[in-house]
This record gives C-alpha cells, structure tokens and sequence, in this order.
C-alpha cells in the first residue's frame, strides 16, 4: 500500500494533462493513470483530423507550463486572430480583433490527437507515473483518509485521492452515487473537414442560421495548398439524420450558404462525423477523497469551443489546492482541500453553462421576438468596445 499516492482514471486531454500535471508538481506522490483503453498515444494522421479544440491563450499558457504546448508541432496548429459571428435571420453581427485587446492571438485551432500526443509525451518521462492500461473500475470504496479501487483485472489501489476525468458517462460519478442535472439538447452536431476556394484570414466565422450555429474553424493549408477549416454544425436530431444521410457532393453547396459563401465554393468534404449534444452539471464536484474534473462534472455545448478550456481550468484550480494543502501536510483527500477546488471552479462553469443554454435559445428561437431581442443585443455589444472587449478577455482565459 502506498500511502503517498494518487489515482487518475481517465485518459483523454483532461485526464492527460492531470496526471501530467500532479506528477510534476507533486514530486513526492506516486501518481496512478488509468483507463479501460490501451492509454496508447494516438498515431498523427496524414491529413487533419476533424476532432478539434479551440485552446485559448489561457489554456496554452497553462500547457506551456508543463512543457506539453512545446511538444505540439507547429504545423498542424493554427491561430486566429478574429473572430466574426452573425445571424442570417436577424442580421445582427459582431467582431472580435485581437490587436484591439492587444494580444497576438485569440486563440489556436489545434487537433486532439495532437494534444494528446504532446500530453503523452510529456507523461512518459516522468519517473512517478504508473499506467494502468485496460482496467475499468469495478468499486469504489472510501477507508480512514484513502480511497480503494478495485479494478476489471482484480488488482486494487488504495490512494489517498482518486481524480476522475473519466468524460460524460463517468463511472466513478456513478460508483460515488453523485446526481447531475442533465438537459438532453435534442441536438447533434456534425464535424469534418472541408477545403474551400478563399484563404480564411486566420478568421474564427460562426454563422446562426436556421438549422443551427456553423462554425468554420480554421487550420493550416494542406501539403497541396488547399485552404482548410474544419467545421462544427450544431443541429436538431431530426435535421441532423437528414443531413448526415447526404452525399458530401450534395452537403457542399448547404455549408457554402451556411456562412454565405465568405469562403467560396466548398471543394472537399472529409472526415465527417456525427454526435449527440447533451448539457451536464454535477450537484457536487467533490467527495472525501475524491474529485471529479471536465466532463465528468461538466459539459457544455460546443458553439463557443470552451469545453476543453474548461477543463483545463479545472485541473490548474486543482493543482494549486493540493500543493498548498501539500505544503501545510493536510491530506489531499480532505474536504476542507477539495470543497476550495469546487467553490473556485462552481460558479465559472454555471455561468458558461448558462450562457451557452441562453445564446442557443435566443438564437435558436423561431419566436420572432426572442431572436430580435438577442439581435439587439448582439448590436448594442458590438457598438460598445469596452464591453464587447471585456467578452472576449473572459472568453481567452
């Protein structure tokens, strides 16, 4: 038994950059990872994957402090520096710049398995971190200041805290009988890749349309000087199983009038996928010796790429709690640690989930008022820099 330890079940970017995260700021742990998967790094495609994140200045700062965005290879990374939102119906229309904030960028197109691969390597020279491939987590089960995993395999951990980041489904959420307020969105959305004839001026274009926001995010040129984006159309269910039953010759000319043609003719569709949206709020974030993070504890809908961020957030709010709780030898697992990490992080997430649960009502609305309203409003905030400035610091954290 290792008194001086702690579990990470999860394996995806948040998951990742947890266990890299405590590993290097809490030398003297042993830091369990685990997964049912085969916690392989993911090989790099030839082409730009589909699945990706928005990583905000915020996020990349952070990451670059664990030695992980310099892992990133800079060719399958794009930055932005505007953003351009507008709704087709009601024809308001607002603009982000970043040198009027005064900063280099608003934020980075970047692939997840790029991240991931970036996280893994970072985690493989660390000489305090313990894979557990393959291994589900059949019980949870709380002791005097430590928790105990017993896993798929048999085999058990007994740790001091268990950090789940384990996604929306998470099974220690539902092993620690912890309630969430789930809204099924009756939405999907639709990712891919798409080439289009006009460069994308480094220019983040979202569009609310009828069927739902688009958004072309933009990546870098392929090996053939095609201009690349890679889009997110968030639609109703019944919409979404029209759509993704199209040819990509017949989805072409929608994407081209989803954003109005302001990239020209769409040349090449790739890499389509579709997903259900859901919005989850855990009622608690934590339990004595145990903490939940990212979409195990929250997720948002993906209209302003802020999931991800989210999490991260989540894991550096983490971080600072048990290297104080650390340097005053308080055990990481007590609730006097944790509840600081949950009230530090609650209210920033409600408010995101609000927010995204009121911009896709209002434009998303087919009550002529409501939209007008949030039209208005789109207008008012775009005529005031102050304001329409202070959005985009607190959207780049």
């Amino acid at each position: 038994m290792d008194n001086c330890s702690i579990a990470v079940v999860g394996s995806g970017l948040v998951g990742a950059a947890a266990t890299l995260s405590l590993s290097k700021r809490l030398p003297g742990y042993q830091i369990h990872w685990l997964d049912r998967g085969s916690m392989e790094p993911p090989a790099q495609a030839a082409e730009m994957e589909a699945r990706v994140i928005v990583c905000t200045p915020g996020s990349q700062t952070y990451l670059d402090t664990l030695g992980a965005w310099q892992q990133v290879e800079s060719y399958r990374v794009q930055s932005y520096q505007t953003m351009r939102v507008w709704d087709q119906l009601g024809g308001a229309a607002i603009e982000f710049q970043s040198r009027e904030l005064g900063v280099p960028q608003l934020g980075s197109i970047v692939e997840v398995s790029e991240l991931l691969r970036a996280l893994y390597s970072r985690i493989s020279i660390q000489g305090n971190v313990r894979l557990w491939p393959q291994c589900a987590v059949e019980s949870l089960i709380e002791l005097q200041q430590q928790r105990k995993l017993i896993l798929s395999s048999g085999e058990t951990i007994e740790c001091e805290l268990v950090v789940g980041a384990d996604g929306s489904r998470s099974t220690l959420r539902e092993l620690a009988a912890i309630k969430t307020r789930v809204r099924p969105m009756q939405q999907q959305a639709i990712v891919a890749v798409v080439s289009h004839k006009y460069q994308h001026q480094s220019t983040a274009w979202q569009a609310f349309g009828e069927s739902g926001p688009l958004a072309f995010l933009p990546l870098p040129d392929d090996e053939n000087g095609e201009h690349q984006s890679a889009i997110v159309w968030s639609m109703d269910d019944h919409t979404a199983a029209i759509i993704s039953q199209l040819s990509d010759a017949e989805i072409k000319p929608l994407l081209e009038s989803g954003i109005d043609s302001r990239l020209g003719e769409i040349k090449s569709v790739r890499q389509r996928a579709t997903f259900p949206l859901q919005q989850l709020h855990a009622h608690n974030y934590v339990l004595p010796g145990l903490c939940l993070l990212g979409d195990a504890v929250h997720t948002v809908h993906p209209l302003a790429g802020q999931g991800a961020n989210l999490g991260f957030r989540d894991v550096a709010a983490l971080e600072r709690e048990l290297c104080r709780a650390q340097a005053r030898r308080v055990w990481v697992g007590d609730m006097s640690v944790l509840r600081r990490y949950e009230r530090s992080r609650k209210l920033e997430n409600l408010t995101m989930l609000a927010g995204m649960e009121a911009f896709r009502h209002g434009f998303g609305s087919r009550r002529a008022g409501l939209r007008w309203l949030f039209n208005e409003g789109m207008r008012q905030v775009s005529r005031w820099g102050f304001i329409k400035n202070q959005f985009a610091k607190q959207a780049m954290h």
